[in-house]
């Protein structure tokens, strides 16, 4: 009986010399789920070499109503992944019905 299993470990057993370590790109993130109260968090996320945060941006917190935008807490996020170096990927979520 053919075993494809064992012809490609034997194909692949001279070339597995020649795999690259595995390493962390620099352009590792997270998800979060949180704007303000989290330093610490955002500290460590810092310590862990993370560079993206990836955030929610919620538009029903942003416009509390027809033409009312309160930006502060988005505004303090930024203000805090800029300090740690860290870029923010933020995508559009949430709708006013």
């Amino acid at each position: 009986m053919f075993c494809w299993f064992a012809l490609l470990c034997r194909l692949y057993r001279g070339s597995l010399a020649q795999v690259p370590r595995a390493i962390i790109p620099d352009g590792v993130g997270v998800h979060i789920h949180f704007t303000t109260g989290h330093e610490r968090d955002l500290d460590m996320i810092a310590a862990a070499s993370v560079k993206i945060v990836r955030m929610e941006f919620d538009w029903d917190k942003v416009e509390s109503g027809n033409g009312t935008y309160n930006w502060a807490d988005y505004d303090e996020l930024l203000r805090h992944l800029t300090h740690r170096g860290l870029r923010a990927m933020l995508t559009l979520g949430g709708s006013r019905s």
